[in-house]
């Protein structure tokens, strides 16, 4: 998911099968899927058409309350795991979480790319060390539907950089101590503020984004 595609962009499926070099039939089964995953809606109308979907601080709210119990659990589980492993959990941790600060500070497109790069690598790294297969699969369908509302927030979360860092450093100590309750409960916290966020920007940008 790269954002690329505006909420209310229509999804033609003949187009999609010439462009992607796969047949209308599994265009059409990818569409289902997405619809079902509430990132395609279809548009009433004459023709009825499928569009990518709109923005809904409902829906915000809701993946960012599976995202902090999933990953909260995910968080917990790396915190339990060797010392050794652990170590390199949280080094890897704190790599990310640097990148994006240093990235925030450059205040241009380009960085603001990064720090979102760096944003979600971090979340991405803590799914990939703390879950196993089943965890890290709801987890991935999870950021699928987070991405877009991550991509119009970045500036905003990088705008107070120092607390998003000490959100993450205050989960990397808590795997660190291997305590899993307090990791977990730091990362719920965290995405109950991101969602805080994603519900500002959809109050501005509303249904159809700026893309």
């Amino acid at each position: 998911m790269s954002g690329h595609l505006a909420p209310g962009t229509p999804l033609a499926e003949a187009d999609l099968a010439k462009r992607l070099g796969v047949s209308r039939t599994s265009v059409r089964v990818a569409l289902d899927r997405l619809q079902q995953d509430r990132l395609v809606a279809v548009r009433t109308g004459r023709p009825v058409r499928p569009v990518v979907a709109p923005l809904a601080a409902e829906d915000a709210d809701a993946i960012c309350l599976l995202l902090g119990s999933l990953e909260g659990l995910a968080a917990g589980i790396a915190a339990v795991g060797p010392d050794g492993w652990r170590r390199q959990v949280v080094s890897r941790l704190r790599w990310l979480s640097a990148d994006l600060v240093e990235a925030a500070a450059g205040g241009h497109a380009f960085d603001l790319r990064r720090a979102y790069d760096a944003h979600a690598g971090w979340h991405r790294s803590l799914a990939e060390q703390g879950a196993g297969p089943r965890l890290q699969g709801e987890l991935r369908a999870l950021r699928a539907r987070v991405c877009r509302y991550e991509r119009l927030a970045t500036p905003l979360l990088v705008r107070d950089v120092a607390a998003l860092r000490d959100a993450h450093e205050a989960v990397a100590e808590a795997i660190e101590a291997g305590d899993a309750e307090r990791a977990a409960e730091h990362v719920e916290r965290h995405w109950m503020h991101a969602g805080d966020a994603y519900r500002q920007v959809v109050a501005v940008v509303g249904p159809w984004g700026d893309w």
